[in-house]
């Protein structure tokens, strides 16, 4: 049996995000957990920001997340099953960040949305928490930084002195779908190996 099922859909959309559940639902049996992580980001200056791309970075995080978690939470109900979800907050949630000003409002905007969801559907059975990540040597992150993009200062901003690996996160996000999280909800689990613990510059 193939464990993997790709599908194809826009989360900023409610009619793809419900036909992406039902797919699922049709290929696997039934869905016990999510992992919304879908995200995209800018580079621009407030005041230059035109309508469209405000937009674009806040339909993917808000709507994105709100929808993927609705469609499936409207099949765990019906279900009666319950479930866990992990949606993608992000250290950006608590700093300002100049020119990602719709990336920073819509992290801080699924931090509320996950607690809120999480109060509501505790009812369902159905835990409801978010991962934020630091920064992370995903390919993105390794191709800025080997072309320079990147300011190298940013290393020594997280106390551990490096930048996480994609595992890293994995594993909190395994722990948060398992029943070992099994009375965990509404929390945002921040894997930054000390980024917003630090705050300022400090060497012995």
């Amino acid at each position: 049996t193939d464990r993997v099922f790709f599908f194809e859909a826009n989360v900023s959309s409610s009619e793809s995000a419900a036909d992406l559940v039902a797919a699922t639902v049709a290929w696997a049996g039934g869905v016990s957990g999510l992992v919304n992580c879908a995200g995209n980001s800018t580079n621009i200056s407030s005041l230059e920001m035109t309508p469209k791309q405000w937009r674009e970075v806040m339909d993917v995080h808000i709507d994105g997340h709100f929808y993927m978690n609705q469609a499936v939470a409207r099949h765990m109900v019906a279900s009666g099953n319950g479930g866990a979800i992990v949606n993608f907050s992000s250290i950006a949630h608590i700093f300002g960040w100049p020119r990602r000003l719709p990336y920073a409002v819509s992290k801080a905007g699924i931090d509320a949305l996950t607690r809120t969801l999480a109060v509501e559907w505790a009812e369902f059975g159905i835990r409801v928490n978010a991962i934020a990540p630091g920064y992370i040597n995903t390919p993105l992150v390794v191709n800025a930084t080997a072309k320079g993009y990147l300011d190298p200062t940013i290393v020594g901003m997280h106390a551990m002195g490096r930048f996480g690996e994609p595992n890293e996160i994995a594993t909190g996000v395994k722990f948060l779908l398992s029943d070992d999280a099994s009375f965990i909800t509404g929390e945002v689990l921040t894997i930054d190996g000390g980024f917003s613990a630090k705050k300022i510059p400090w060497n012995k």
